[in-house]
């Protein structure tokens, strides 16, 4: 286990991959969440820095995954003891893209706002973390509390700052299973 956070990219074979389609369920999840959160007045909270207290906006809704027919990735921050803290809020065609955007978040992470969303049921709080209005980092599973999505957020934010950038991404197979291969794998 490592000490501090780190910085994960994964590589699925295509678009189509059954465990890339379950990283853009969630997606779409959060998406609808940002939409009806739009209809309101969301909170967005960006951590309190040298520039000032926190700051409020209204939530505005997050783009869609770029779809990709070749191999394409997704990167995720894990805290130290490998649990998944945020994950982009877009995929990439090609490792060197998803770190490039990886390396000016974490040289612009006080430009970073975060968005609280709600899920479709009562107890489904998430966010989202934009930067310039554009989202680029979501949270990785909802929480029954909007007081402890926001916590996760900002954790995940100082991860992001602090994390060690893997050089390499992990190729993402699906599970060897006999007989018909299932679409139930998420992760």
């Amino acid at each position: 286990m490592s000490a501090t956070p780190r910085i994960v990219f994964s590589m699925f074979r295509s678009s189509t991959d059954p465990m890339f389609l379950a990283w853009v369920r969630f997606l779409h999840a959060v998406e609808a969440g940002a939409r009806r959160s739009a209809a309101v007045a969301a909170v967005t909270v960006t951590p309190a820095g040298p520039t000032g207290p926190l700051e409020l906006r209204r939530a505005q809704p997050a783009a869609r995954a770029v779809s990709a027919t070749a191999p394409c990735g997704v990167w995720r921050v894990l805290a130290p003891n490998n649990r998944e803290l945020a994950r982009s809020a877009r995929a990439y065609t090609s490792f060197a893209s998803a770190r490039a955007h990886v390396t000016a978040l974490r040289a612009a992470v006080d430009q970073l706002a975060v968005v609280a969303v709600n899920g479709d049921r009562v107890g489904m709080s998430g966010w989202y973390v934009t930067r310039n209005g554009l989202p680029v980092l979501t949270c990785g599973r909802w929480y029954g509390a909007s007081a402890s999505g926001a916590t996760a957020a900002l954790a995940a934010l100082d991860a992001l700052a602090a994390a060690v950038v893997e050089d390499s991404p992990r190729r993402v197979e699906p599970p060897r299973r006999a007989g018909l291969a299932s679409d139930d794998a998420v992760w």
